[in-house]
C-alpha cells in the first residue's frame, strides 16, 4: 500500500504540474481555470506526500531521536 500512496502523490504532482506548464489552448476549459486546478493538484499532492512521509518514515525517525 505504500508504494501505490507514493505513486499516487506522485500523479497528482505529475498532473499539476503539467496543467501549470501546459499552453492554454492544450486544455478543453479557460486558463485560469488550469492555473487554479494545477495549484490545487500540487498542494494535494505535496499534502498526500506528506502523509505518507509520516505515515510509514516520521515514526521510525521520531523514536531513533528519542534514545
Amino acid at each position: 500500500m505504500k508504494y501505490f500512496e507514493i505513486l499516487m502523490s506522485l500523479i497528482y504532482l505529475g498532473m499539476g504540474i503539467l496543467l501549470l506548464v501546459a499552453p492554454p489552448q492544450s486544455a478543453n476549459f479557460a486558463s485560469k481555470y488550469m492555473l487554479y486546478i494545477g495549484i490545487l493538484l500540487v498542494a494535494y499532492g505535496l499534502v498526500r506526500a506528506y502523509r505518507v512521509y509520516k505515515k510509514y518514515y516520521g515514526e521510525r525517525y521520531e523514536s531513533e531521536n528519542h534514545r
